[in-house]
């Protein structure tokens, strides 16, 4: 289970931020305040940005774990542009502008998740992330599910910006 909740519905709609509790360990577990997004115009994000979005579960993990509709929280691990490998049960990407030069390991694949059933992941032999297109991860949990697993975020499915309000943890 997830473990992002809105926080909205239970006497909090008074507030000037918008509050969701994470308790999860893919990111400090704590509340977070959400920056809303302007769907019509989504931003483009930067590395390393913490956001909230919509999660559409792949074939293989419909019943599995999240439903489609369910809000994850992740951090920025690769941008449009940038090219995405994986070797040796490893994701790599590398910028744009130094292919093939100071790529980065994004994280290391599981071959069964903790309850050790079989994963299955997207195989990327230098395909280059389209515009409008993320690649998000956790890079607290190395178990984290996230898009090595489920794939890239469309900028569809963003929700906002997440901001630290008070968290505990790692």
């Amino acid at each position: 289970m997830i473990g992002v909740l809105a926080l909205g519905g239970i006497g909090l709609a008074h507030l000037p931020f918008r509050p969701i509790l994470n308790i999860t360990p893919s990111e400090p577990y704590g509340l977070y305040d959400v920056a809303l997004f302007n769907q019509a115009a989504p931003p483009k994000l930067q590395l390393g940005e913490m956001v909230l979005f919509y999660y559409i579960a792949p074939q293989w993990a419909i019943g599995r774990y999240d439903p489609t509709g369910s809000q994850f929280l992740k951090r920025v691990g690769a941008v449009p542009g940038e090219f995405l490998f994986t070797r040796k049960l490893q994701q790599w990407v590398c910028p744009a502008d130094t292919f093939g030069k100071a790529c980065r390991v994004l994280g290391r694949m599981m071959l069964r998740d903790p309850k050790g059933r079989p994963m299955h992941w997207p195989v990327w032999n230098g395909y280059r992330i389209p515009p409008g297109q993320y690649y998000m991860q956790s890079t607290l949990v190395p178990i984290s599910y996230d898009s090595r697993y489920y794939g890239l975020v469309s900028k569809y499915q963003l929700i906002g910006h997440l901001h630290p309000l008070l968290t505990f943890g790692h």
